[in-house]
């Protein structure tokens, strides 16, 4: 019998990186680890590090994060819609409401590095961050 093993992703959390042996640790993991395993370093007690946790594993499970906005009002930050990379305005709709994609008539795309409320289409690409406005008709 032929084994047919599946290859799956795996990220290595170090933690405690704000002890004093940290260094040290990392080094002898990083020696031992090679390039086999993505690794990210966090501590709790150093809040500003787990952000990249997050990162690394929305990154390696190739999703993004997408906000909404309501016409006038401001964004919904507090819950996003998680989308494939590579995700569309429509996919997006689709996932707010059924009604909301079937009725689309376009959208307004705020996106970190300049883009400031800028008409889109149903087929618009999204990037993780980005706050759309769905319009109807």
């Amino acid at each position: 019998r032929q084994s047919n093993p599946r290859v799956l992703p795996c990220l290595v959390a170090l933690t405690k990186c704000d002890s004093p042996d940290a260094e040290v640790a990392l080094e002898l993991l990083r020696e031992v680890l090679r390039d086999r395993f993505k690794s990210v370093m966090v501590s709790v007690t150093q809040k500003e590090t787990l952000p990249a946790l997050g990162r690394a594993i929305f990154d390696m499970f190739g999703i993004i994060r997408v906000y909404s906005k309501k016409p006038g009002k401001p964004p919904e930050m507090e819950t996003p819609f998680i989308l494939p990379e590579g995700g569309t305005v429509i996919e997006m709709a689709e996932k707010v409401h059924k009604v909301l994609a079937e009725r689309f008539s376009f959208a307004r795309l705020w996106r970190k590095g300049g883009i400031e409320g800028q008409r889109v289409g149903r087929s618009e690409g999204l990037k993780d961050g980005d706050i759309i406005e769905i319009h109807t008709i």
